[in-house]
């Protein structure tokens, strides 16, 4: 921390300060360094000798860090990680599968009578909420359009809604567009009126 401080601000009481206590504590400092004597005399006639000393790198770095190597001599982490990637491509391809099957509902046509206004804002809350209607079972092979009536109430809430139109061949997708469509919010009517949306939406599996 000391030898850190200096880095920013560098001040001579500091740096006697590390430079002690890396004495009294054989530590390796800024300023203080190991010198290492052996007692033993090894070297016996003189003679050089060349010794290749293993320099092990740091937890988690790879011995691609200091040069190429077969793939096969590749470390433990290194192998696990291409693996890895190999999981995640696979699992990209299988999310690109899922979204081309996927179902999906376009908003085709909205018309509003006279007694609702910012249509404008009808539409694109309208637009916001039609995703919510692909919980929705249907047929796997489905197309064609879904129209049906909202009546909205003076504060903007549903009434009514009924299936003018549908393109499904079971009720109970039918029934869970109603039960969908029942809790969306509109802007208030005008003069305290009621007012009818019809909303026609495509359907493609």
């Amino acid at each position: 921390m000391l030898s850190d401080y200096n880095k920013l601000r560098s001040h001579d009481k500091r740096i006697q300060e590390v430079t002690d206590l890396g004495l009294s504590y054989n530590l390796l400092t800024a300023y203080t360094s190991f010198v290492a004597v052996d007692t033993e005399v090894r070297n016996m006639d003189g003679r050089q000798t060349t010794i290749k000393q293993p320099l092990p790198l740091p937890q988690g770095v790879s011995d691609y860090a200091v040069g190429s190597m077969p793939l096969a001599q590749a470390p433990v982490s290194l192998m696990a990680r291409k693996e890895s990637v190999a999981l995640t491509e696979d699992k990209v391809l299988r999310e690109q599968i899922r979204e081309k099957g996927k179902k999906t509902i376009t908003l085709a046509d909205v018309t509003v009578s006279e007694g609702l206004s910012k249509k404008e804002a009808i539409i694109n809350l309208i637009r916001q909420k039609v995703h919510e209607l692909e919980k929705c079972s249907w047929e796997k092979e489905l197309s064609g359009k879904l129209v049906i009536e909202l009546v909205i109430g003076s504060s903007g809430q549903v009434r009514t809604v009924k299936i003018v139109s549908s393109p499904f061949k079971n009720r109970r997708a039918e029934r869970c567009v109603l039960e969908q469509a029942q809790k969306w919010q509109f802007p208030f009517t005008q003069d305290g009126r009621e007012g009818k949306i019809i909303v026609s939406l495509a359907f493609r599996s």
